[in-house]
């Protein structure tokens, strides 16, 4: 999902753009809108080096659950926790961990490739608007597309293609995202899924 960020200021010249050491954000796919529409509620901790991500399957309402992932960057797993049937899956985290402070200290993430800024627009009407740098770029067998607000280095929108077949593609609007962690327990492994 979300990655740390940079922004193209001229010929030649990235500079990193970083995202703070905790977030906590809710998400829409809207590519899923018209097939199995989900929401999603994903949180990041530079210190814990965890990401975890509950999804809610619309229909279902907010509150219930559907599939709970959390990424723990210490160990390399990634744990996919069904609550209704109490399984797990544990399988190799496959993708690069961003830190505040790595990104702080280096002007591209590791594997970051085909940078391309498109420029910066201002959505809504004033004065309310958002000012948002538009921009694409290639990591971990991905491609992104992302429009970052002005304000804090964090996306509104991010759109995800894999290379190959049956890769994922997803259209991420991002809402109510805070600097901070508003429930913990997003990255809890429940006791019927053990750490591997």
């Amino acid at each position: 999902m979300f990655s740390a960020i940079l922004l193209s200021l001229g010929l030649n010249v990235v500079q990193a753009c970083c995202p703070p050491e905790k977030w906590d954000t809710a998400a829409f796919d809207l590519n899923s809108l018209d097939s199995f529409p989900y929401s999603m509620r994903i949180a990041h901790d530079d210190r814990l080096k965890l990401e975890g991500v509950y999804v809610y399957v619309i229909a279902l309402g907010h509150n219930t659950v559907y599939r709970h992932y959390v990424k723990d960057f210490n160990s390399m797993k990634q744990y996919e926790i069904d609550p209704s049937s109490q399984s797990c899956t544990v399988t190799n985290v496959g993708e690069t961990f961003l830190s505040h402070a790595a990104c702080q200290t280096q002007s591209l993430p590791a594997g970051l490739t085909n940078v391309q800024h498109y420029g910066t627009v201002r959505v809504g009407l004033p004065p309310s608007t958002i000012e948002m740098d538009s921009l694409s770029f290639d990591m971990d067998g991905k491609k992104f597309y992302q429009g970052l607000g002005n304000n804090g280095c964090f996306p509104i929108y991010e759109k995800i293609k894999s290379n190959g077949a049956g890769g994922q593609n997803m259209m991420l609007f991002y809402y109510n995202t805070t600097a901070s962690i508003t429930d913990s327990s997003i990255f809890e492994i429940p006791t019927f899924c053990a750490r591997v």
